[in-house]
């Protein structure tokens, strides 16, 4: 019997976005501030590359599969984004679906 290892790396996270990411984490373990001018201008580059290479992502994405092709690819990735939580504000305890 094969074990498969699941992929934590989301799709959408191309090889330009990663590196800067890492790079984010890099320069936080050296500074221990977030605050430092270096480390906001590395999490700001940081979350433009990821927005950027999710929105390109999804953009392919939605040219690949047209409006009469139904492809696994697109319905996989919706499925995905059912991780939505609801909340729900009950006599003052918080509920998670």
């Amino acid at each position: 019997m094969v074990k498969h290892r699941k992929n934590s790396k989301v799709p959408w996270l191309n090889y330009r976005a990663l590196k800067s990411v890492k790079r984010k984490h890099r320069i936080y373990r050296k500074y221990k501030d977030s605050n430092h001018s270096a480390c906001n201008q590395a999490s700001r580059k940081a979350c433009t590359d990821v927005k950027r290479a999710k929105y390109h992502f999804e953009k392919k994405l939605a040219e690949n599969t047209g409006v009469l092709r139904k492809t696994k690819s697109f319905y996989a990735y919706v499925k995905g984004k059912d991780y939505l939580t609801f909340s729900l504000f009950l006599q003052g305890d918080y509920i998670q679906r």
